[in-house]
């Protein structure tokens, strides 16, 4: 339990009250030759890139599951401004925001206990 906590728990006094992504960007611009590669921010994309790399794991499910909840999210959006004028793409849009909050809750408690999603 000790070292599950150790390694999953990283205190934010350690990091200067930062989020993990900005404090390597912080040591990034103060120690660059420390790093194979430049820490980015890019979860989207990082997604279809890194797809392979999760083939077989627990992970392929919730990259799976992301992809298709930004798709799909993307579209209602769409479809509701585009039926805005009309008073329906109110209705739509707050259905796609319902929607996609609780598809981001589920990712979570999953992820939270370690199991796959659903796909």
């Amino acid at each position: 339990r000790y070292v599950w906590l150790y390694n999953h728990h990283i205190p934010q006094k350690a990091l200067g009250h930062v989020p993990p992504i900005e404090a390597m960007k912080r040591w990034y611009k103060e120690k660059p030759e420390l790093f194979i590669k430049v820490p980015r921010n890019r979860p989207g994309p990082d997604n279809y890139v890194k797809r392979e790399d999760v083939a077989g794991t627990l992970y392929e499910s919730h990259f799976t599951w992301q992809i298709r909840t930004f798709w799909w999210s993307l579209l209602w959006a769409v479809l509701g401004f585009i039926t805005l004028f009309i008073g329906v793409g109110a209705v739509i849009l707050i259905a796609a925001a319902i929607w996609s909050l609780y598809r981001l809750v589920k990712g979570l408690l999953y992820w939270n206990d370690r199991k796959p999603m659903p796909v």
